[in-house]
Protein backbone atom coordinates (compact mmCIF):
# COMPACT_ATOMS: atom_id res chain seq x y z
CA UNK A 1 0.00 0.00 0.00
CA UNK A 2 1.43 3.31 -1.09
CA UNK A 3 0.99 6.62 0.69
CA UNK A 4 -0.44 9.30 -1.59
CA UNK A 5 0.92 12.84 -1.67
CA UNK A 6 -2.21 14.14 0.12
CA UNK A 7 -1.69 11.54 2.88
CA UNK A 8 1.95 12.66 3.18
CA UNK A 9 0.76 16.26 3.47
CA UNK A 10 -1.68 15.32 6.26
CA UNK A 11 1.06 13.41 8.05
CA UNK A 12 3.40 16.39 7.73
CA UNK A 13 0.71 18.73 9.09
CA UNK A 14 0.09 16.35 12.01
CA UNK A 15 3.79 16.15 12.78
CA UNK A 16 4.06 19.94 12.60
CA UNK A 17 1.12 20.40 14.97
CA UNK A 18 2.54 17.84 17.42
CA UNK A 19 5.93 19.55 17.36
CA UNK A 20 4.35 22.96 17.86
CA UNK A 21 2.30 21.66 20.80
CA UNK A 22 5.39 20.09 22.38
CA UNK A 23 7.37 23.32 21.98
CA UNK A 24 4.53 25.35 23.49
CA UNK A 25 4.35 22.99 26.47
CA UNK A 26 8.11 23.20 26.95
CA UNK A 27 8.04 27.00 26.80
CA UNK A 28 5.23 27.06 29.37
CA UNK A 29 7.25 24.78 31.67
CA UNK A 30 10.36 26.95 31.31
CA UNK A 31 8.42 30.14 32.08
CA UNK A 32 6.86 28.47 35.12
CA UNK A 33 10.23 27.25 36.38
CA UNK A 34 11.85 30.64 35.87
CA UNK A 35 9.08 32.39 37.78
CA UNK A 36 9.38 29.85 40.59
CA UNK A 37 13.13 30.39 40.76
CA UNK A 38 12.40 33.95 41.87
CA UNK A 39 10.06 32.75 44.65
CA UNK A 40 12.04 31.31 47.58
CA UNK A 41 10.35 28.66 49.73
CA UNK A 42 9.43 29.82 53.23
CA UNK A 43 10.07 26.29 54.51
CA UNK A 44 11.46 23.11 52.97
CA UNK A 45 7.95 21.66 52.61
CA UNK A 46 6.44 24.68 50.80
CA UNK A 47 4.93 24.47 47.30
CA UNK A 48 5.38 26.47 44.07
CA UNK A 49 8.76 27.86 45.02
CA UNK A 50 12.53 27.38 44.90
CA UNK A 51 14.57 25.85 47.74
CA UNK A 52 18.21 26.96 47.66
CA UNK A 53 20.08 24.40 49.75
CA UNK A 54 23.26 26.47 49.95
CA UNK A 55 21.57 29.43 51.67
CA UNK A 56 18.66 27.76 53.49
CA UNK A 57 18.49 25.23 56.28
CA UNK A 58 21.87 23.86 57.29
CA UNK A 59 23.52 24.90 54.01
CA UNK A 60 23.75 21.31 52.77
CA UNK A 61 21.49 19.08 50.71
CA UNK A 62 19.75 19.49 47.39
CA UNK A 63 18.31 22.60 45.75
CA UNK A 64 14.97 22.12 44.00
CA UNK A 65 11.89 23.73 42.51
CA UNK A 66 8.58 22.26 43.65
CA UNK A 67 5.47 22.74 41.53
CA UNK A 68 1.96 21.76 42.60
CA UNK A 69 0.29 21.25 45.95
CA UNK A 70 0.34 18.83 48.88
CA UNK A 71 -1.08 15.77 47.10
CA UNK A 72 -0.05 16.45 43.49
CA UNK A 73 3.38 17.98 43.00
CA UNK A 74 6.55 17.61 40.95
CA UNK A 75 10.10 18.19 42.17
CA UNK A 76 12.76 19.46 39.78
CA UNK A 77 16.17 18.91 41.40
CA UNK A 78 18.71 21.58 40.55
CA UNK A 79 21.75 20.08 42.29
CA UNK A 80 23.06 16.55 42.47
CA UNK A 81 21.24 14.34 44.99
Amino acid sequence: MEITSSQKNILTQTQYQTTLTNMTNLLHLLITLLSLLSTPCATEDSYNCFWNSTTRGNGEGTSFVIVGHEYDYTLYYLTEQ
